[in-house]
């Protein structure tokens, strides 16, 4: 999540973040309460957390479909 005017410097901001690979977008998603948004998708991709020991570390295995489908669903 961001609140910044480009997504994309965010985006470029994680890729510095001790990450193997450049980030791949395959999707913006605008909310007007994107907080709330972001939790939900935390809770349903839980089990699917690549980092268990570090909940600072937000990543998660997903395809991307999955994903938009609970956009869309939100």
């Amino acid at each position: 999540m961001t609140r910044r005017l480009d997504p994309m410097d965010r985006v470029k901001e994680l890729g510095d973040a001790s990450v193997p690979h450049e980030f791949k977008v395959h999707v913006f998603a605008y909310s007007s309460d994107a907080p709330t948004l972001e939790n939900r998708l935390h809770d349903e991709f839980e089990e699917s957390r690549v980092n268990f020991i570090d909940r600072r570390r937000e990543f998660f295995f997903a395809d991307p479909e999955q994903v938009i489908e609970m956009l869309i669903a939100f």
